[in-house]
C-alpha cells in the first residue's frame, strides 16, 4: 500500500513546481499580470508580516524578549484581520503555510529560552490547534515535557512530529541530554519510540 508523502515533501514538491513554473508558461505574454501579482504577493508580505520579519530577526539575535512582542502583535493583527486562507501563502515554510500558526510556534520557541514553559506550551497547543498537521509545535511540546522531566510525554510528542514528516532526528540528542541532566533515564525510551539518529 502507497503511503501518502509527509507535508514536508509534498510542499517542497509545491516550491518546486512554482519555481518551475515560469519555464513551462511562457510569462513574456503574461508579463504585466506577473509582475503586478508578484508586487501584490510582496507588498502583503511586507505589509501582512512585518512585525513576524521583525521578530525572526530579533529571534535569531536571541533578543527573546524583542521577539516574543513582535510575534505577538503579529498574531493580533493577523487575527484582527482574519485572511483566513489568504494567509496561507504569505509564509511558505516547509512544515506550514500558515503564518499564525508559525508565529505561534516561533513563539513558544522563545517563551522556552526565557524559561516560561507553561506559556510555550499553550503557544504550542494554539499551533497544532490552528494547523493539526504541523509537526514542528510537537517538537517543542517534546522538549517541553523533557525539561519537565516526562520523558513518557515528551517521546509521545517527538514521536507524533517525526510521524508528520519532521527531519532533524538529532533533537533526540538534545531531549536525551535534557532528560540526563535531570536525571531521568530516558535514552532507551527515545530510541525506541523515536527511531534511529541521523
Amino acid at each position: 500500500m502507497y503511503a501518502l508523502p509527509t507535508r514536508p515533501r509534498r510542499n517542497l514538491a509545491l516550491l518546486g513546481a512554482l519555481v518551475l513554473l515560469p519555464l513551462v508558461i511562457d510569462l513574456r505574454a503574461y508579463a504585466v499580470e506577473a509582475v503586478a501579482a508578484f508586487l501584490i504577493v510582496v507588498g502583503l508580505v511586507l505589509v501582512f508580516g512585518w512585525h513576524f520579519f521583525v521578530a525572526r530577526y530579533f529571534g535569531a539575535r536571541r533578543d527573546w524578549r524583542a521577539a516574543i512582542h513582535h510575534y505577538e502583535v503579529f498574531e493580533a493583527s493577523a487575527r484582527r484581520l482574519n485572511l483566513g486562507p489568504i494567509s496561507l501563502p504569505l509564509f511558505l515554510s516547509l512544515y506550514t503555510f500558515n503564518g499564525v500558526a508559525l508565529a505561534k510556534n516561533n513563539l513558544a520557541f522563545c517563551l522556552m529560552n526565557t524559561g516560561e514553559l507553561e506559556a510555550a506550551e499553550r503557544s504550542c497547543d494554539e499551533a497544532v490547534e490552528i494547523d493539526p498537521k504541523y509537526a514542528v509545535p510537537h517538537i517543542n511540546l517534546g522538549i517541553i515535557a523533557a525539561l519537565r522531566r516526562d520523558p513518557d510525554v515528551a517521546a509521545n510528542h517527538l514521536q507524533r512530529g517525526f510521524d508528520l514528516g519532521y527531519r532533524d532526528r538529532g533533537v533526540q540528542r538534545h531531549v536525551r541530554r535534557i532528560l540526563e541532566a535531570t536525571n531521568v533515564a530516558a535514552g532507551h525510551l527515545l530510541s525506541s519510540q523515536g527511531g534511529g539518529e541521523s
